[in-house]
């Protein structure tokens, strides 16, 4: 089962990880860059899945809501035979079932897989050993940019931690319950103790995931969140097309490539949109057919 699972789930991750590293490897010949890159193609990809985490919460907090509001006035009202059989009624007029919590913790869950598909594949990435970027001496190695004494506090990992409170704290003014809370909290806290002595170009991947973590959960607040975030990921798009042929020096093929990769990520919600509405329309004509 779990060799199934890591089929499935685990080594498209790490492969999918590996070929954007190496995609702008090429273009940039830069180790760090090229983490810092694949950090930012990674997140744009992963950035439908925590929308549709999202939407699935919000609606399960709605249906909990109301269904909490109407299972309190029918067991005031009522008991018994008929207190059950009005229960039942609720439940499922709001197609309400207890294992759907587990899909308002489904942003979260979603995050393990690619923390371990990512740690899998830096950690044993044999290219960033004694490699070093900006002011870090080994990006294959803990950082060494503070010593207190003889103890050496490796910061970046203490920065990630930081970056994924401060995410989410934002994210959880929209929870209404402690305990979903005190996971959410947990959950940067636990990667930051893992990461603690993990190798420096790891944690700047997920630093980098975490700034863009942080950006998204504080869009959310706003009116119209996606089409803000969409248009701020055409925006980073374009940006990042316009580096690429104008100032980035190398092989003109392998920079189109990457900007025909990169356009083509603007298409994805796009792509998830009508694929969700044709297979809501195949279900309605199936139930349809059924009746």
């Amino acid at each position: 089962m779990v060799k199934i699972l890591y089929l499935i789930i685990m080594y498209p991750l790490i492969q999918l990880t590996e070929f954007l590293f190496i995609l702008v490897r090429e273009i940039f010949k830069n180790d760090g860059f090229s983490i810092i890159g694949t950090g930012f193609l990674v997140s744009i990809l992963y950035l439908p899945l925590y929308i549709s985490a999202e939407k699935k919460r919000i609606n399960f907090y709605y249906k909990k809501r109301i269904i909490s509001e109407g299972s309190t006035q029918i067991k005031t009202a009522f008991t018994g035979k008929e207190k059950r059989m009005l229960l039942q009624t609720i439940y499922k007029q709001y197609q309400y079932k207890p294992v759907m919590r587990i899909g308002s913790l489904s942003d979260i869950l979603i995050q393990i897989p690619l923390f371990i598909a990512v740690y899998v594949f830096f950690s044993g990435l044999q290219k960033i050993q004694g490699v070093n970027f900006l002011f870090i001496s080994d990006l294959g190695k803990p950082d060494t940019l503070i010593t207190i004494g003889h103890t050496v506090v490796h910061i970046l990992p203490i920065i990630f931690g930081c970056l994924g409170i401060a995410s989410a704290i934002i994210y959880t003014k929209r929870i209404p319950t402690a305990k979903e809370r005190i996971v959410i909290y947990a959950l940067p806290i636990l990667f930051c103790i893992l990461l603690y002595n993990g190798p420096s170009g790891l944690v700047i991947f997920w630093i980098i995931n975490s700034l863009f973590l942080l950006l998204k959960n504080g869009i959310q607040l706003l009116k119209h969140p996606a089409k803000i975030l969409y248009f701020l990921m055409v925006g980073a798009v374009l940006l990042t097309d316009i580096f690429l042929v104008f100032f980035q020096p190398g092989s003109l093929h392998k920079r189109l490539f990457l900007i025909v990769v990169l356009t083509l990520l603007l298409f994805v919600p796009l792509i998830i949109k009508k694929a969700k509405q044709k297979g809501l329309t195949i279900l309605a004509n199936l139930q349809q057919n059924k009746k």
